[in-house]
């Protein structure tokens, strides 16, 4: 009896460890990585703008016309140093198609305080953990500082549309939100990405979708599961 009880506890516990695992996995992708991404070549090594890429028609086309692909969104993204009245903090800025990412995360869902972003608007989605350290909230203004494509200067004020609860704490203390557009023209990237994020017809089949895009787009990309 003891030894049957044992193996139905120790059971318990790794299915218990798995769930708990996957669980975090499902969050993390849905929260902002995405099951799958494309990079150009050494992005990944080096997340630099300088390592952006053209999304041109080309990419485009095969994009539409992939196997298992259920849907793309686009994003930029880079650091800049994100100031209140009086308090800055380096942060990761994301510029999001906001229609598209709500195919891939639940980003939208995420908004405890203010609204969702809208396509082209000049507003900010903040962490809660980042507002919290700059002392601000939903309409207040947020300064970002940094550094654009080849050495460009990169300045801008965002009135902040609202704040997004994050199960992690990294994500929730460092994300910053904004429109592609803005994103683009803050960074001086206009019609570049920094990587755009998949969607597979089948989440099972992800690792065959990496590898049918990677040989059908070409080694000017990287294709990431």
């Amino acid at each position: 009896a003891s030894i049957f009880f044992a193996v139905i506890l120790s059971t318990f516990m790794v299915s218990l460890k798995e769930g708990f695992y996957k669980g975090m996995i499902d969050s993390m992708v849905g929260a902002f990585t995405g099951y799958a991404q494309i990079h150009a070549t050494g992005y990944w090594a080096d997340k630099t703008l300088e390592n952006s890429f053209e999304f041109n028609d080309s990419l485009a086309y095969r994009l539409k016309n992939a196997n298992g692909l259920s849907s793309y969104a686009p994003r930029v993204e880079s650091f800049a140093l994100a100031a209140s009245s009086e308090i800055t903090r380096g942060t990761m800025v994301v510029g999001i198609d906001p229609k598209k990412e709500m195919l891939h995360t639940d980003l939208q869902d995420r908004v405890i305080e203010g609204e969702y972003l809208q396509e082209k608007e000049q507003g900010a989605l903040l962490g809660e953990a980042l507002a919290k350290y700059l002392k601000v909230g939903v309409g207040d203004t947020l300064v970002l500082l940094g550094q654009g494509y080849h050495g460009a200067s990169a300045a801008g004020k965002y009135p902040i549309k609202g704040i997004v609860k994050f199960g992690s704490p990294e994500l929730s203390k460092q994300l910053v939100f904004l429109s592609l557009q803005a994103t683009q023209k803050l960074f001086d990237v206009e019609g570049r990405l920094t990587n755009l994020i998949l969607l597979p017809d089948q989440k099972s089949e992800t690792d065959e979708l990496v590898q049918s895009l990677q040989s059908s787009i070409g080694n000017g990309y990287e294709v990431m599961a």
